[in-house]
């Protein structure tokens, strides 16, 4: 039996273009926009790592046909799980780490990880698998830390050929590698000449911490009266820095015999006053607040839900929590806030000292139990906090937890929400 006649009007190719339209109405290749460049964060922060996969139509997709895997290779050339999305349930293996669900169908699998440490990094692979297709790609992470950049004397007070040393310390930077030079203004000029020959910079020595320290000498020995204004320059390049950080010494040059005493103590009483202004200037720093994480609740069970605040100064901290109806009426309510943790002499610089806690309006089922640390080297403070709930499925399921974070360094609190899915055992 040969062909209908209305089939035999059309040309094969135009058969061809027909069928392949109907296919490619139906779904498309899986593919995963390629990242070529490094995601860089620093230590303590938040960062998100890129994985924005197309080829399939939004309308034609749910979350059970998608499942999503994270895995990272580290430095050591270790390979480890990090995140799996199955299509139904979300486990995050790093602790804090999550995949917007509302982001999924419409091709977002990018993977949020919170306080950023130095064991975070290496090469991440995002595996998306929509059946039959399968897509991968790869996207390095880099976690660097800024060095802090103090040089011994901001004026350097000498008479002609007499020689001292000028000292630059670099500390607290992540990775090692790490590019100091030495540059001289002349008063009066823009050109700066370089000190290389006249230098001597120690190797790299790790902190506990993980961090690096470095000591950069200059030898100095003006020759007469008119290098006094000349300025020397402590120029450090690094990793975690968009340009390179500068710090400066001023040479003083005076005739023999003359008394520096009166400008020497002028000098410390600036130098007090700077850092004084600085440090109030500095002090207060904002905190991270990443989502609210935390599988289903069981009913009439104790529960976890985790929050992480991280990279806020001072340590002073106040946690509200407290949940609504969908029709705005609230159910219970909870708050927390820190006290100032009294230091024993035991304790070291570089320790991470827990922080006394203060909980008040807890009712039986809702409750909070946060842990503040601090890392002395960095003056910093993170907060671990765990919200402990024993819900009722009638009264919970499908309530919204509130949280709110208050600080000194925030001109109103930092709010995130969580919709409640409560099921029977």
């Amino acid at each position: 039996m040969g062909l209908p006649e209305y089939l035999q009007r059309f040309p094969l190719q135009t058969a061809v273009l027909i069928l392949s339209l109907f296919c490619c109405s139906l779904g498309g290749k899986l593919e995963i926009r390629r990242i070529n460049s490094p995601v860089k964060a620093l230590l303590g922060e938040s960062g998100v790592i890129p994985c924005h996969f197309s080829g399939y139509e939004p309308s034609v997709l749910d979350q059970s046909m998608i499942s999503v895997g994270w895995t990272v290779r580290t430095s050591q050339n270790t390979e480890k799980r990090v995140y799996l999305f199955d299509g139904k349930i979300y486990n995050a293996i790093r602790s804090g780490s999550y995949i917007p669900d509302d982001g999924l169908v419409g091709g977002d699998a990018s993977l949020h990880i919170p306080n950023l440490q130095f064991s975070d990094e290496g090469e991440y692979t995002c595996t998306v698998i929509i059946t039959p297709d399968k897509a991968i790609s790869k996207v390095t992470l880099e976690v660097s830390a800024k060095p802090v950049c103090t040089v011994s004397d901001p004026t350097l007070v000498m008479n002609p050929d007499t020689t001292k040393s000028a000292k630059c310390y670099v500390n607290g930077f992540y990775p090692e590698s790490v590019k100091i030079q030495w540059l001289k203004a002349s008063k009066g000029s823009s050109d700066k000449s370089n000190l290389d020959s006249r230098t001597c910079t120690s190797v790299a020595v790790q902190n506990k911490d993980g961090t690096y320290k470095v000591t950069s000498v200059l030898s100095v020995t003006p020759m007469s009266l008119d290098e006094d204004g000349d300025v020397y320059s402590c120029v450090i390049s690094h990793r975690s820095l968009k340009d390179d950080f500068m710090v400066n010494v001023t040479l003083s040059v005076e005739p023999r015999g003359h008394s520096t005493t009166p400008w020497i103590i002028l000098g410390l009483v600036l130098i007090a006053v700077i850092y004084l202004i600085t440090a109030a200037v500095m002090y207060k720093v904002k905190p991270t607040v990443s989502e609210i994480t935390g599988k289903d609740l069981l009913h009439n069970a104790e529960n976890t839900l985790n929050c992480q605040i991280s990279g806020f100064r001072p340590k002073n901290l106040t946690i509200k929590v407290y949940l609504e109806k969908r029709t705005g009426v609230k159910i219970e309510e909870t708050s927390w806030s820190s006290v100032k943790p009294k230091r024993t002499e035991s304790q070291s610089t570089d320790a991470e000292q827990a922080v006394s806690l203060q909980t008040g309006n807890d009712s039986g089922n809702l409750r909070l139990d946060p842990l503040i640390t601090s890392y002395m080297h960095s003056y910093l403070f993170n907060c671990d906090c765990a919200i402990r709930i024993t819900p009722t499925f009638n009264i919970h399921n499908g309530a919204v937890l509130k949280l709110e974070v208050d600080h000194a360094a925030l001109k109103s609190p930092i709010r995130k929400y969580q919709i409640l899915k409560v099921k029977w055992k």
